[in-house]
């Protein structure tokens, strides 16, 4: 979500790219909601500790992927 804002902030993104980001942020808000509801549902039953480790977890990933990305062409022009 946050390359879908920070592409929309771009100098020059085109009208149809723009609106079609806007619809893919909003259907994404929408998933994040409910997967935030069904993890807070989840750690109410079960506790907090697997949860908040398997999210550590997760965005030590992202960040990975993200150094990796942005390592290479043409994603280094784009998120370095």
């Amino acid at each position: 979500m946050m390359q879908f804002n920070r592409h929309l902030k771009r100098p020059g993104t085109h009208p149809l790219v723009r609106q079609t980001l806007e619809k893919m942020i909003e259907d994404e808000t929408e998933h994040l909601g409910w997967i935030w509801e069904e993890l807070k549902a989840y750690s109410s039953e079960n506790g907090d500790n697997e949860v908040a480790e398997t999210m550590r977890e997760l965005k030590l990933i992202d960040q990975r992927i993200y150094e990796k990305m942005a390592s290479e062409s043409p994603f280094k022009e784009y998120f370095g």
